[in-house]
């Protein structure tokens, strides 16, 4: 039987490594590539599903607000000066007068009329919009055993922990939440699913809800994954919630705008102005855990970079519009060792001189950086430095 830090504070023999090695789920490498692939691409819904609302919508309506809602749209994203030449400009355009033949229904000839008499959109519209609600807010009851569905990915990735047990011993059951916080984002966190399902099953007395961002949180499919996972919108109401009833965390500082930083080169974080997790910590009375997940930028290559117009928008609705591309040019990830580490609790006074904002943000990115330099090479990361901004 596998030991908990429920149970004791240090492992004897078996040693959790041993535990880890003989009792997660395995399944045929072909089975683990394909299933790590599939839910990868889930992370395009975010286009998808835009995609998907606009035919509904075409098809309930056939196209007769379509351009409207596109003027709409670039008039709100782009200055008045630059709109009023753009609008200038697609009044000429002879591409534009033929979309606008195309998608509108003056006299039933356009051709998503034509479309939609042949695929009965008064039916098929509405059903398609209907499935998409109910999915994007259908709720399911977190299940924990769930999580070990991700440890059939663990020999793909050569998956480890480095998780010192003795190092929470004292802090279970003490009353004050554990705040995990996870470096770097990635293009597609797999890493955090994979140490989410090694804790859930090998140290449950750590464990805890999950913070994603809360447009995740409206995907069909995904949804219903993070809910499984028991997981939560990162916004501050939910997180004081569960850090104050006493529930573990884990969050994701970087958040979308580390996503834009990942590149397969180096690792950057979004760290130095990120101190809203500190704020967080401190309101709840939270000890902070940094986590650093070594091969996570290394799994994908991305079309979009920093401070660009996807980047912008992305931030805006918080969901990435990006494509990533692995192996193959399709989104499946590159074969990386996945190496998970975690870091001494940051055990701090709030009420000490010492429990400032910025004094604890400061411990926590020297921290993080630590973590990095101690570890790095036996991750296969050589000397390559790690870029903080």
């Amino acid at each position: 039987n596998t030991r908990c830090l429920e149970e004791e504070s240090t492992l004897k023999y078996p040693s959790l490594e041993e535990c880890v090695k003989h009792t997660h789920l395995r399944a045929p490498r072909w089975l683990a590539w394909a299933t790590v692939s599939l839910f990868c691409s889930l992370h395009l819904l975010v286009p998808i599903s835009m995609g998907f609302i606009a035919v509904s919508y075409a098809m309930c309506f056939r196209g007769k607000h379509i351009l409207q809602c596109l003027e709409w749209l670039v008039g709100t994203l782009l200055p008045a000066d630059v709109f009023g030449e753009v609008s200038q400009y697609l009044g000429n355009s002879s591409i534009w007068a033929a979309a606008t033949q195309a998608v509108s229904c003056p006299d039933s000839h356009g051709l998503l009329c034509t479309m939609c008499d042949t695929l009965h959109a008064d039916i098929l519209g509405p059903a398609l919009m209907i499935s998409f609600l109910l999915l994007a807010f259908l709720p399911l009851p977190p299940i924990p055993a769930f999580a070990r569905v991700f440890q059939i990915w663990y020999d793909i990735f050569n998956f480890k922990c480095i998780f010192h047990q003795e190092q929470f011993g004292h802090l279970v059951g003490k009353g004050r939440p554990l705040l995990f916080v996870i470096v770097p984002h990635g293009v597609v966190p797999l890493g955090c699913f994979l140490g989410v399902s090694y804790v859930r099953s090998y140290l449950k007395a750590v464990d805890g809800v999950i913070f994603a961002a809360s447009v995740v949180l409206r995907l069909p499919i995904m949804r219903q994954i993070m809910m499984l996972l028991n997981s939560m919108p990162a916004d501050r109401p939910n997180i004081l919630k569960v850090l104050r009833s006493g529930r573990n965390g884990f969050i994701m500082s970087g958040g979308i705008a580390e996503l834009f930083l990942s590149n397969r080169e180096h690792d950057r974080l979004y760290l130095k102005n990120r101190k809203g997790f500190v704020k967080l910590a401190k309101d709840a009375n939270a000890i902070i855990v940094p986590m650093y997940i070594f091969g996570h930028t290394r799994l994908f290559d991305q079309l979009a970079t920093q401070g660009g117009i996807a980047m912008a928008f992305s931030r805006a609705i918080q969901g990435s519009i990006t494509y990533f591309w692995g192996d193959y040019f399709l989104p499946f990830p590159y074969k990386t060792d996945i190496q998970v580490v975690c870091g001494a609790p940051l055990e701090i006074d709030w009420n000490s001189p010492d429990g400032t904002v910025d004094h604890v943000h400061k411990a926590f990115v020297e921290s993080v950086q630590q973590l990095y330099d101690e570890n790095k090479e036996a991750a296969g990361y050589g000397n390559t430095p790690l870029i903080i901004d």
